[in-house]
């Protein structure tokens, strides 16, 4: 997270924070196109590859063993980690196809966490929307009664039409 959106990365900070990379499929080696092998010969020559590097920069994403629809609903609602997104079903004789096709692969994104808050500050954006309020603060209120506080925890700045 430290290096994202940086336009330099000094050595000093590579070195801090070195690049980690989960590998989910494999879709050329040595210059081969694998793209319309089934998932189950990338999957294995994917494995193969990762093998060959470095664990503490590369791993491969992990599969989920389940039953039953129930258990697998419970991974996908509460998954081991919280930056995990949801469960990708991927059929073993599908190939890969770009974009966001329909039938082979399903990502089943886990249900958004909601919050009820309060909009505290709206501000005029950048750029293209300097005219418009399109920045905001988003607050909760905390405290025990009687001594309620409003208390600042997130921004937006974007999400919105101009017309919105």
């Amino acid at each position: 997270q430290q290096r994202l959106n940086r336009k330099t990365v000094t050595p000093k900070m590579q070195q801090q924070y070195p690049a980690f990379m989960r590998c989910y499929d494999l879709l050329q080696v040595g210059g081969e196109d694998l793209r319309a092998l089934p998932f189950r010969e990338r999957r294995g020559r994917l494995e193969s590859f990762v093998a060959t590097l470095d664990p503490s920069r590369f791993d491969l994403s992990p599969f989920v063993d389940f039953t039953d629809w129930q258990t697998l609903e419970e991974l996908r609602r509460m998954p081991p980690h919280p930056i995990i997104e949801g469960v990708m079903l991927k059929r073993w004789d599908s190939a890969y196809v770009a974009g966001r096709p329909k039938g082979p692969w399903f990502k089943w994104k886990r249900d958004p966490h909601t919050v009820d808050a309060v909009l505290m500050y709206a501000q005029r954006g950048h750029g293209k929307r300097s005219s418009f309020y399109s920045d905001y603060t988003f607050g909760v209120w905390t405290g025990a009664e009687g001594e309620e506080e409003l208390v600042p925890v997130g921004k937006a700045y974007f999400g919105f039409t101009d017309e919105e």
